[in-house]
C-alpha cells in the first residue's frame, strides 16, 4: 500500500498567514506630517482659524461630494521650549488635497507659547464648514 502525503495542510496554513497579512495590509490610517516655514507667519490658534476661514472662502465652490464641505481634522502639534511648532501631524482627511494642505500648514505655523501648562505636543482640532457662512476654528486642547 502506497501512502501519498498531500500537502493540503501545509497550504492552509500557508494561506491563513497570507490572509492575516493581508487584511493587516489592509488596515491603514492616513497621516500627512507638515513642517513650518519661516517664509509663514506664526499663528495663535485664533489667528490660523481666521487663516484657514479665508482659504476656505476660495475652496468652498469647490468642497461638493465625495469631498467634505466640512469636517474636524485632528493634528498632532509638536513645539520647542518656546511654544512654537517644530512639526503638525494631520490624521484623516477632509476628502481634498488642497484643504488639508492648508489646515497641516497652519497647523505647523501655530504659536503655544501662551499655552498653559507648558508642553511638548499638543492635539488639536481644526473645523471648517462651508454652509451659509464659512466657518473655521482651531482648538488646542489644554
Amino acid at each position: 500500500m502506497d501512502i501519498v502525503s498531500t500537502p493540503t495542510a501545509m497550504r492552509c496554513s500557508f494561506c491563513s498567514f497570507c490572509l492575516t497579512w493581508l487584511l493587516v495590509a489592509c488596515v491603514t490610517s492616513t497621516t500627512r506630517e507638515f513642517f513650518p516655514s519661516p517664509e509663514n507667519p506664526r499663528y495663535t490658534p485664533e489667528r490660523g482659524s481666521h487663516a484657514v476661514r479665508e482659504y476656505l472662502r476660495l475652496r468652498c465652490p469647490e468642497l461638493k461630494p465625495p469631498k467634505r464641505d466640512s469636517a474636524t481634522i485632528f493634528a498632532r502639534v509638536r513645539v520647542d521650549t518656546s511654544g512654537k511648532a517644530t512639526s503638525a501631524e494631520l490624521t484623516g482627511t477632509s476628502g481634498d488635497d488642497i484643504m488639508d494642505g492648508v489646515i497641516g500648514t497652519v497647523a505647523a505655523q501655530l504659536d503655544l507659547a501662551a499655552n498653559t501648562p507648558r508642553r511638548a505636543e499638543y492635539r488639536a482640532s481644526i473645523a471648517y464648514a462651508c454652509r451659509d457662512t464659512v466657518a473655521a476654528r482651531i482648538t488646542v486642547a489644554p
